[in-house]
């Protein structure tokens, strides 16, 4: 570098970033389920290296780690509002950015001819985007932020566990793209510029150095494809005028000899593993990781107060250094015993110089000072930035010496030395963080020569043959920069953001899509649109517990089908599929799950077939189906049959009990009747659809008819599980057959605590979940505090009832004597999109309401509902809307009805009577029940009813009325 004044310019390699994929995947997170539409600033780390390799620099790096834990901490810095905006243009010139390639000047920021360029290697592919003037956000330090806590965080872990150097950044995610390229980056750069300027001028930088390396990220991330637009800044403050160089830059081997080397290999080294034993300690005694120092209450006077001090040290630093040689120098030859005063002075001012050094230990720039008074074995020592002028005015003292000890210089190797952690590869060139910490030497110690050490490793650890050793010449700060009134106000111009891969001041883009399994990218992109409801729509949308719902089908055709799509786009991933047909080839037209290829060879079992299809949509979908037969009333079963049948209960059972709810779909009337009694004794959500040909039905079963454990089957008010609730109950079985030993879970799908009046219908409508449909209302349900005393008291609602409740006979055999039009399912083809999807909404407003499957009905054909989620009113209300007990629709009129109907005392499937009579006998009364037609109706008393019908005398007046008579005279 010696020649010309030109070529003894110093010039600095610019800093490249390398983002790994975990960061990019963390990031959709945070975007997706925290931050949602709001643009703050989030203060994020990255990790740096000194360069190990002769051909690569150091890059920043940044993965998930680098997200703060939570509660994150507050940025260093913070940016105004999207909404504060200004019209500028781009930062395109050379006085902002750098314009080229990796090597700049200090002097114009410019690149000089025959720099050495190195790529990016981030891993991700790049392309440009031209940044185009807008209207864009503006961008400065907010007043009031609280700075110090993220300062105090960043010094107390300059290093990472795993040895690398931590730099504090600030991320700002952009909602559009538009926002994203119209971003006021010169307005950035300022405010940036102006907090290291704050910090510089306050002595905070010297305090922790680890200030001067900061950075900042823009993103936007197109998290629906996976690509993410990003631009790094790494702000660096200009010098009045260039830096230069006293003398060609050395290997920092060949400036000492090869013990003094060693000896700074060690202490180097030292200084960098005591922040890690620091940062262990601290884990070992409990104190998290980056933990934030006790916050002060500081405010923009005291940050300017300080301000006006540090630079009134500045002014009065010389004059007091000078002071300072003076009388050591008188002192110096003095002997004798020290007062205790004085003792006690200079062990305090020890005991503070110990605990800035341990505060600072492991900051990426720190002090080399070698004391030669031993010729023969000089000394290394490592301190702080802060101990600067103690150790200058120690060097500068006439009782030091120094001896030349390499061959190679015949100058005499320094005292006092400036080291750095240098991410740069170049031979000639030092890294960009050394430009800030020039800035400081000359503007807080106004230095004019320093010499600056760029540690650079090999295999992990500090190499001074493969490092640097530069004598630097800096220019003094002028006048006004040292004036307390001024300084803060003549902030100098900053410079520092990333060149993209044509080396432009554009922005990167990373795309993962073509990275990631597109398996994984199909379930992140069926999730995103559900996480997406809770940005504006829907914030109280639980995803956790409909991705946590297991649900069982009971049909796979064509009502089956449609619900299991709409299941899996409402995020539930856990499905089984029942159903003993196979594919035929009228299904796949109205049956969306099947295709021909499932008709061949005479079908495919249509839930195997369904489960793989469903697998085939999704593939991180957990699906299965089953060929099972569902015994049915009026269908008897023969002596060698019995085994099949028992065989077939017990496995419906079994699905039925590791399901959360169930939805019962099949052909025929009869088929639903032990489904629907299960569900009772197991206190499963069931959910009934049927169809018609332009008509259909579908519903919701009531809660249990009495609770499985002598308990309510519920959840407590105050809790809120994300799943069912399991509560077993065993009746002993006379038989000792399947209700020998039966174990029921209570649906309890209950959600966060509702205040206080909200909470007393909670329990009213729990308690009154339980009263048999005939008994008149519980004069114990409490008045709601926030109806009037003179009102009259509603009733408690009752046990909604079940899809037999309206029933007066039992179930029977309707697949004898049907033509072909019966056998067939006739329908309008849209009616079972219709009713499947109102099921499945059924289903999610259900899991979502704080009563789960006790939810009383609710009028939607009032706005009267919008009332129920104010604390003053008696009704628990689903956030997705009121819930029905019944919809009936008619395609004819394009009409729908919602109904209501309570349970029926003597229904043959969910009534006391049949679910006890179920618990104590188990599959023998189930046998009974298959075999002979009239024993349900015999059993809940339905025959009696018949019987007193008949026995109904009607009285006939046989007597001739008058106005008879009257027209035979006429």
């Amino acid at each position: 570098m010696a020649g010309t004044a030109t070529s003894s310019i110093l010039q600095f390699a610019t800093w490249q970033s390398s983002v790994d994929v975990s960061f990019w995947e963390k990031l959709a997170a945070l975007k997706v389920d925290s931050q949602g539409l709001k643009e703050e600033d989030v203060a994020i780390h990255g990790f740096f290296t000194p360069s190990s390799h002769s051909q690569l620099p150091s890059f920043l790096s940044l993965s998930s780690a680098s997200f703060p834990p939570s509660p994150p901490p507050p940025p260093r810095f913070q940016l105004i509002p999207p909404g504060n905006t200004t019209n500028t243009t781009d930062v395109t010139t050379d006085a902002d950015v750098t314009t080229a390639a990796d090597v700049s000047s200090t002097a114009d920021v410019t690149t000089t001819p025959g720099s050495s360029s190195v790529s990016n290697s981030s891993g991700a592919s790049s392309s440009d985007i031209t940044n185009s003037s807008s209207s864009s956000s503006s961008s400065t330090i907010a007043k009031g932020s609280d700075r110090r806590s993220v300062v105090t965080s960043s010094s107390r872990n300059v290093v990472s566990s795993d040895g690398r150097s931590v730099v504090a950044g600030v991320l700002r995610i952009a909602n559009t793209v538009e926002s994203f390229r119209g971003f006021d980056r010169r307005k950035m750069m300022e405010g940036v510029s102006q907090q290291l300027w704050r910090d510089m001028l306050s002595g905070e930088a010297v305090r922790h150095p680890s200030l001067l390396n900061a950075f900042f990220l823009l993103v936007y991330p197109d998290i629906k494809h996976w690509r993410f637009h990003y631009a790094f800044a790494f702000p660096a403050l200009a010098l009045p005028s260039p830096a230069t160089l006293a003398s060609a830059p050395l290997s920092a081997g060949q400036a000492f000899s090869p013990q003094l080397a060693e000896a700074m290999e060690r202490e180097c080294e030292r200084w960098r593993e005591a922040a890690q034993g620091k940062e262990a300690r601290e884990a070992e005694l409990g104190a998290p990781r980056g933990e934030h120092a006790q916050r002060g209450e500081e405010n923009d006077h005291r940050e300017e107060e300080a301000v006006r001090e540090g630079v009134a040290e500045l002014r009065e630093g010389e004059e007091e250094g000078q002071q300072a040689e003076q009388k050591s120098r008188s002192e110096g030859d003095e002997k004798g015993e020290a007062g205790a005063d004085e003792t006690a002075a200079a062990a305090a001012a020890a005991d503070v110089r110990l605990a800035s050094e341990d505060m600072e230990r492991g900051a990426p720039f720190f002090l080399v000072h070698t004391d030669f008074s031993n010729q023969a074995h000089p000394s290394v020592k490592a301190h702080p930035l802060s101990e600067y002028q103690r150790l200058a005015s120690a060097a500068a003292s006439p009782t030091a010496s120094a001896t030349p000890t390499s061959s190679s210089s015949s100058s005499s190797p320094p005292s006092l030395i400036i080291a750095f952690f240098d991410p740069c590869h170049l031979p000639l060139s030092p890294g960009w963080p050394l430009r800030n910490l020039l800035l400081l030497a000359s503007l807080r110690w106004q230095a004019t020569s320093l010499h600056v050490l760029c540690l650079r490793q090999r295999h992990g650890r500090f190499s001074l043959h493969h490092s640097l050793l530069l004598h630097v010449q800096i220019p003094l700060p002028p006048a006004g920069w040292l004036d307390p009134l001024s300084a803060p106000a003549t902030c100098p111009s900053a410079t520092g953001w990333e060149l993209n891969s044509k080396g432009r001041t554009g922005a990167r883009c990373a795309d993962l899509a073509p990275l990631m399994d597109p398996a994984r990218l199909a379930d992140e992109a069926a999730s995103l649109n559900l996480k997406l409801m809770r940005w504006r729509v829907l914030p109280q949308l639980q995803l956790e517990r409909l991705n946590a719902a297991k649900c069982l089908l009971l049909g796979a055709g064509t009502l089956g089908c449609q619900v299991a799509r709409s299941l899996l786009a409402w995020g539930i991933r856990d499905i089984t599929l029942v159903d003993y047909g196979a594919v035929s080839y009228s299904n796949p037209v109205r049956q969306c799950l099947f295709s021909l290829k499932h008709c061949l060879n005479g079908g495919m079992p249509k839930a195997q077939a369904a489960a793989e299809a469903l697998k085939e949509i999704l593939p991180s979908a957990h699906t299965s189906g089953h060929r099972l037969a569902i015994p049915m009333p009026g269908h008897p079963v023969s002596a060698s049959e019995s085994p099949r049948v028992q065989a077939d209960v017990a496995a419906l059972l079994a699905l039925i009990r590791q399901s959360d709810a169930v939805f019962l779909l099949t052909d025929t009337r009869e088929s639903r009747w032990l489904p629907t009694l299960l569900c009772a004794a197991e206190g499963k959500i069931a959910i009934n659809a049927a169809l018609g040909f332009d008509s259909f039905l579908v519903m919701r079963h009531g809660a249990p008819p009495v609770p499985l454990d002598n308990t309510l089957a519920t959840a407590a008010p105050d809790s809120a599980p994300a799943e069912s609730v399991s509560a077993p109950a065993e009746s002993a079985s006379e038989s000792g057959g399947l209700g020998s030993s039966s174990s029921a879970n209570a649906a309890s799908h209950a959600s966060e605590a509702e205040p206080a009046p909200a909470a007393e219908a909670v329990s009213a409508v729990r308690a009154s979940a339980y009263e048999p449909s005939n008994a008149p209302p519980s004069a114990s349900a409490p008045i709601p505090a926030s109806r009037p005393a003179s009102a009259p008291a509603s009733p408690s609602p009752k046990r909604l009832g079940c899809y037999f409740c309206n029933d007066v006979v039992a179930p029977l055999n309707s697949t004898t004597h049907r033509t072909l039009d019966q056998q067939c399912t006739v329908t309008r083809p849209g009616l079972a999109t219709i009713a499947g999807a109102l099921a499945v909404e059924l289903l999610v407003g259900l899991l979502h309401h704080p009563l789960g499957i006790a939810a009383p009905a609710e009028d939607t054909t009032t706005d009267n509902f919008h009332s129920a989620s104010s604390p003053s009113s008696s009704h628990v209300s689903s956030p997705l809307g009121p819930l029905p007990h019944q919809l009936r629709g008619f395609l004819s009129s394009f009409s729908q009805l919602p109904i209501t109907g309570f349970a029926f005392h003597q229904c043959t499937a969910c009534s006391p009577t049949v679910v006890s009579a179920y618990r104590e006998r188990g599959f023998a009364f189930l046998m009974d029940a298959f075999n002979e037609p009239k024993y349900l109706e015999e059993i809940t008393g339905l025959d009696k009813l018949h019987a007193a019908t008949v026995e109904i005398e009607v009285d006939w007046d046989d007597s001739e009325d008058d106005s008879f008579k009257d027209l035979e005279s006429v």
